[in-house]
């Protein structure tokens, strides 16, 4: 008799990297309740197992955004829906995905004597940003490389106005001088500082797998989250500076810089991002269905770059007959343990799949 599960991943990161993802769990447990028993995926690094990337409530009722007049062809692409320009090679974007904050303007965020012009002119603060943005980068890419730091090493999420319910205004203006955020300012600021380096970007409201979420009684229609899509080079990609900026640790915000959101692929950024008001938001050439991204397990960036698409076919809820057999592909220095646990998510003893 063909059955359904709950089989939980483990990733175990065997080297010294100080990666976010060696501290966040790539998915909260997942499970769903079907007539027998249903499977999901989770993963977590032996260096730590509380993190989770932040997801803030929607606020889009403080948006406070700055909007970028895009180009007309776009603007109408972006309206009707039809599919955005994407590049076939991420490999020029990728290069920028290092882990690692740019040291001149991590440097510039700290100077004291820049910081003393934020609380009372956070325009002229982000000018001088900018400026010093134009003067170090060499390509868009490295523009807004700099910016997404920039944003990701002020801006601290804002976990306590937001576990109480009090969020206050979102407008860039007042993330810059209070450099705490929830998700709607990090867009914001983001599109601030588009504006100021003359780069086409929008902000994009949708669901996603955060803090607040439940995989097994998640909805997707509801909005929940912000986040960003920039053109650079004629082509779109995908930036989220709220979940690169760190994680949230129970009900404490940990700052810890990462670039994994950062003009990540389309095909993996779906995973944990459902854009609720235009699936062209996607950038995917085959948009999917709130059924379709439903189904899917809740992987995060990194499961990608070690296992490459070898996992792409498992589902949040797999069915087998009397023997699950997964075969992938992994890099060396990481392994994977693998768990089934029953309906109501308690592990089965002796279950535990192991690579061979």
């Amino acid at each position: 008799m063909k059955k359904s599960f709950l089989l939980g991943i483990m990733v175990l990161f065997l080297f010294s990297s100080d990666l976010f993802c060696a501290k966040s769990k790539f998915g909260e447990k997942i499970k769903e309740a079907i007539k027998d028993t249903t499977s999901s995926l989770k993963s977590s690094s032996e260096k730590s197992d509380k993190g989770t990337p932040i997801k803030p409530r929607n606020n889009s009722g403080n948006s406070g955004g700055t909007k970028i007049k895009l180009p007309s062809s776009d603007s109408s692409k972006i309206a009707s829906g039809q599919p955005l320009k994407t590049p076939q090679s991420y490999e020029t974007a990728y290069k920028y995905r290092t882990d690692k904050a740019d040291k001149n303007i991590s440097l510039f965020i700290k100077n004291k004597t820049t910081d003393a012009i934020r609380a009372t002119n956070p325009d002229e603060y982000v000018k001088t940003i900018v400026n010093k943005i134009n003067e170090l980068a060499q390509n868009d890419f490295e523009k807004v490389k700099f910016a997404h730091d920039a944003i990701c090493l002020l801006v601290s999420y804002d976990a306590k106005n937001f576990w109480a319910n009090t969020v206050p205004d979102q407008n860039w203006q007042n993330v810059v001088k209070t450099k705490t955020a929830v998700c709607e300012g990090y867009a914001n600021l983001f599109q601030k500082f588009m504006s100021e380096l003359k780069i086409n970007s929008q902000k994009i409201s949708g669901y996603a797998r955060g803090v607040g979420t439940d995989i097994t009684t998640e909805n997707p229609k509801n909005s929940n989250h912000a986040w960003n899509i920039v053109r650079i080079e004629e082509c779109w990609y995908l930036i989220d500076c709220t979940w690169d900026s760190g994680h949230m640790t129970g009900k404490t915000s940990v700052q810890a810089y990462n670039t994994d959101w950062l003009f990540l692929k389309p095909e993996h950024f779906i995973y944990t991002h459902f854009p609720t008001t235009n699936s062209n938001h996607q950038l995917m050439a085959q948009p999917l269905s709130i059924e379709e991204f439903s189904a899917l397990p809740d992987f995060r960036p990194k499961v990608f770059e070690y296992t490459g698409e070898t996992l792409r076919t498992i589902k949040k809820i797999n069915s087998t007959e009397d023997c699950l057999n997964l075969e992938y592909k992994i890099q060396d220095g990481v392994s994977l343990e693998f768990v089934v646990n029953k309906i109501g998510g308690n592990q089965i003893n002796n279950r535990t799949l192991t690579e061979k």
